[in-house]
């Protein structure tokens, strides 16, 4: 339902907006999901509260690009820096530069160091080739990776603070919610709330109070805490800045205090060994030998990072029809963009009853390994033609390619059931039903299917394992993963190819059995292959140290058997859903 708010000409809402913005958010920046930051490859020209989306797919290279390519293949970092600067002087005008300086600082920042006239005159290049059309949220946007590779090194400390405040003075709340409206009406979306535009632009001014914050600790800034605290209250899923706060709180004493932020850092990134440490003995200091660290993050998750969706119930209209809608999400727990995804999918599966919409959330090695990721999941990918993620279907179509952070929940969320809703009504086109039991090590599935529509070509059976949840923290934040796809028929979940007979109305038989050891080396293998092909291929500009993934050792191959369900659904060759089933697994 639009609230009365939102019903308002533009320019009253933006108006009532903003006055309130002036009185609700300080003159402090705030935080927006740090988890996005040089984590996920997005648009640059996009506002940071614009949905985003991991791209699969690249641009054609141009001949700057080609020496870039050739420059980061180079295993020398040294070589590397100066085939960078080459480029930079060959190519002075072209706005690809602002990756190329962006890797050359990081390279010297690393490398050399001692180079720290070069490294100022390379820092100074990525603020000035901004492009003028862009907004001072974009600029934020920009800054987070140089100014994090300064902090990091402790270099032009008072170079990377008078950045990062000029881009907050620029931020101007009446301009921002004029972008919002407009940019909602370009997309034919609603027009935001006066709640919403609040809460993107206390996001949005939020990245600057981390990175402030976090220059002014390394700088040993007295202002520090006080600057971090705000960028927390505004995002309280900034592990850094978590981690920040508990290593200043743990030198003064505060223990308990410190805990709390070590916990709220650990779901959102992996401790080094040394923090690690200190949070497990503060864990058993505060809380007790017996303690269970994994329900005390458990606790925090659900207390401190709730969902910002509280849906309500679902009930049908009289053109409810008996179709059993089939959602389909491609998902990874590295992809920060599927944050909103993710807490959107969680909501509906708490709108929807079971019998009335059947949900799947295929994760994928989208932009990080994944260790949920299945030949199956990756296989429904390439059918699909997925674009990036997150992407959401429903009953083979495209809904909805793109996300963004916590504070884009509420959008994400009203897309996804505009279209179930939609599709609830819609007439099924075939009659399925399936049975489902546990044997040992296996899982015997039993699929019926009749009155099947007579202009249905191509069809294709697809049979799917699923849990109902799943715990991991991946590099987004998000902890518990829902409607994971564990296993899919056919190979690399191509499906079984069904042949009806003449008259649709005769009943057509499927006997498909999954093979749980064989589930188990299937995710092993997925995740193993992912982290030796990115150890092969993946080029990182600053270092010669492999990356390290949170997904690495940890394959998700435990599977609960109280928690499987199986979901059959018959697609035809338009890729259209004909009609799906679920059980639960016996």
């Amino acid at each position: 339902m639009v609230s009365a708010v939102a019903r308002r000409p533009v320019g009253v809402l933006v108006a009532a907006a903003f006055s309130v913005a002036v009185a609700l958010v300080s003159a402090a920046p705030q935080i927006v999901q740090s988890a996005q930051t040089g984590q996920v490859t997005v648009e640059t020209s996009a506002t940071p509260s614009a949905p985003t989306v991991t791209p699969i797919t690249t641009r054609a290279r141009l001949p700057e690009q080609i020496a870039y390519d050739g420059a980061m293949a180079m295993k020398d970092p040294l070589a590397k820096i100066e085939a960078l600067e080459r480029i930079v002087s060959g190519f002075p005008n072209r706005p690809f530069l602002s990756m190329v300086n962006n890797s050359l600082l990081e390279l010297l920042i690393t490398n050399r160091p001692d180079r720290e006239a070069d490294i100022g005159a390379v820092f100074d290049r990525v603020v000035k080739n901004m492009p003028a059309a862009f907004t001072a949220e974009s600029r934020l946007t920009m800054l987070q990776r140089p100014v994090t590779l300064l902090v990091d090194k402790k270099l032009l400390l008072d170079k990377a603070e008078a950045a990062v405040e000029s881009a907050l003075a620029g931020i101007d709340g009446m301009k921002f919610f004029q972008t919002e409206v407009d940019r909602a009406k370009a997309s034919k979306q609603p027009e935001p709330t006066a709640s919403a535009l609040l809460a993107r632009l206390k996001s949005t001014r939020g990245r600057g109070t981390e990175l402030l914050g976090r220059v002014y600790a390394a700088k040993g800034d007295p202002r520090a805490e006080a600057t971090l605290r705000d960028a927390l209250g505004a995002n309280p899923s900034s592990a850094p800045v978590a981690l920040l706060l508990a290593g200043l709180e743990a030198k003064r004493g505060d223990d308990t205090a410190a805990l709390d932020h070590y916990l709220l850092a650990a779901l959102g990134t992996k401790l080094k060994t040394d923090d690690d440490r200190a949070m497990r003995d503060l864990f058993r200091q505060v809380r007790g030998p017996d303690a269970s660290l994994d329900e005390a993050l458990d606790h925090v998750y659900f207390n401190v990072l709730p969902n910002p969706v509280t849906p309500a119930n679902w009930t049908p209209s009289a053109n409810r029809s008996t179709r059993l809608v089939l959602a389909e999400a491609f998902t990874g727990s590295a992809c920060a963009p599927c944050v909103s995804e993710s807490l959107a999918f969680q909501a509906l599966l708490e709108r929807y009853p079971e019998a009335e919409v059947a949900s799947l959330a295929y994760h994928v090695h989208i932009p990080g390994p994944d260790p949920m990721t299945t030949s199956g999941s990756a296989g429904r990918k390439t059918y699909y033609e997925v674009k990036g993620v997150p992407t959401f279907n429903v009953d083979g179509a495209l809904v909805k390619l793109g996300g963004g952070g916590r504070d884009n929940t509420a959008m994400v969320y009203a897309d996804y059931i505009k279209a179930i809703d939609k599709a609830l009504e819609t007439p099924a086109r075939a009659r399925m039903s399936v049975a489902a039991s546990l044997r040992g090590d296996a899982i015997d599935v039993k699929t019926v299917m009749s009155e099947i529509a007579e202009d249905a070509k191509g069809l294709t059976l697809h049979v799917v394992l699923a849990e109902r949840k799943l715990r991991f923290s991946g590099e987004n934040g998000i902890r518990f993963h829902e409607m994971v796809v564990r296993a899919m028929a056919g190979k690399d979940g191509a499906g079984l190819p069904m042949t009806p007979s003449d008259d649709r109305s005769i009943k057509l038989m499927d006997q498909h059995t999954f093979d749980l050891a064989a589930i188990r080396t299937d995710i092993t293998d997925s995740l193993s292959a992912e982290i030796a092909k990115r150890r092969k291929t993946e080029v990182t500009a600053a270092t010669a140290t492999p990356r390290e993934y949170l997904a690495e050792g940890r394959a998700m191959t435990e599977l609960n058997p109280t928690e499987l369900v199986v979901i059959a659904f018959l697609q035809d060759g338009q890729k259209k859903i004909l009609q799906a089933a679920r059980v639960d697994v016996k």
